[in-house]
């Protein structure tokens, strides 16, 4: 069994990315500290800033969440209820466990009592796939509640695993516009707050080993609506690559924010910001994604 190099103790992981193993006392001690170093370099956040953090449940969300608390930001959470499934339950549960433990308030947004509908029954009006509806709906929900409640910094707990598969299929798609708004820290613009990814530099295992040292309180199961994802195909592609070839993933990323993203973004203009005619929320369009979708909704339940 390796040892710990800190201490020599022994170790319970080992990062082949940094030739470092370590024990579970001194795995979280480096585990903030490469969180530190990561808001530093990009600048993400500060102390005064009023922080909202996105907390699905699962142990991304609610470690990003405990750390950011750790290192002494006053950050906030936002949970949205996507359905009345066990799934969904044991995910509040899970938040409401985690605002308890680090004492910080979190807000609850049901998108059934938005709606009137949940996530299942919105697809099926909208014909489209639930991750989609899904995703779309609670962006814009978080989107809203933020600019609503004057939050300026929006966290999401998502890692180096997803920003990865979600690279791999833009590039497969060669999709511009998503490729120059995927980036650790999307600035502020009007009506709508900075949005950071603290969690770029962290593995799905690094963060499932961190919170299981913790005992943090998370979702394990996956989301019944995931089905189908093609984001699932692309882990699965990627961690076969990673086993050949290790560091591909943190390769493959890096060299994207520091060469091709700024390039692209140079060459990308940005449509000019308008306020949803129906509830005044920031949009591009005239009407709002969330107003557009209540509109085919009561379309739907009037037939």
């Amino acid at each position: 069994m390796a040892k710990c190099r800190w201490c020599t103790k022994n170790a319970i992981i080992y990062m082949k990315e940094h030739r470092l193993a370590l024990c579970e006392d001194c795995y979280p001690k480096w585990f903030l500290r490469m969180l530190e170093k990561t808001i530093e370099k990009w600048k993400m956040l500060k102390k005064d800033e009023k922080i909202l953090v996105a907390v699905s449940g699962g142990k991304d969300s609610v470690a990003v969440w405990y750390c950011l608390s750790q290192l002494g930001y006053l950050v906030d959470g936002v949970h949205v209820v996507i359905s009345d499934t066990e799934y969904s339950v044991k995910s509040k549960e899970a938040v409401i466990k985690m605002s308890q433990l680090i004492n910080r308030p979190i807000h609850i947004i049901d998108i059934k009592k938005e709606f009137g509908k949940d996530i299942s029954e919105i697809s099926k009006i909208l014909r489209r796939e639930n991750c989609s509806v899904c995703s779309t709906i609670k962006r814009n929900l978080l989107n809203k509640f933020a600019y609503d409640n004057n939050y300026d910094v929006i966290v999401t707990g998502h890692n180096l695993d997803d920003e990865v598969a979600t690279l791999f299929g833009n590039v497969l798609r060669w999709n511009l516009e998503y490729l120059v708004r995927q980036a650790p820290v999307l600035p502020e613009k009007e009506g709508f707050a900075k949005k950071v990814k603290p969690f770029i530099r962290f593995t799905d295992e690094e963060i499932r080993v961190f919170v299981k040292v913790k005992n943090l309180a998370f979702v394990e199961q996956r989301c019944p609506f995931s089905k189908g994802a093609t984001s699932l195909v692309y882990k699965d592609l990627l961690n076969k690559l990673e086993e050949e070839m290790p560091l591909t993933k943190w390769t493959f990323y890096s060299k994207f924010l520091s060469d091709f993203q700024k390039l692209v973004s140079s060459y990308t203009t940005y449509p000019k910001l308008n306020f949803c005619k129906i509830c005044n929320s920031p949009s591009l369009l005239d009407i709002c994604a969330l107003c557009r979708i209540k509109e085919k909704i009561n379309q739907k339940t009037d037939v």
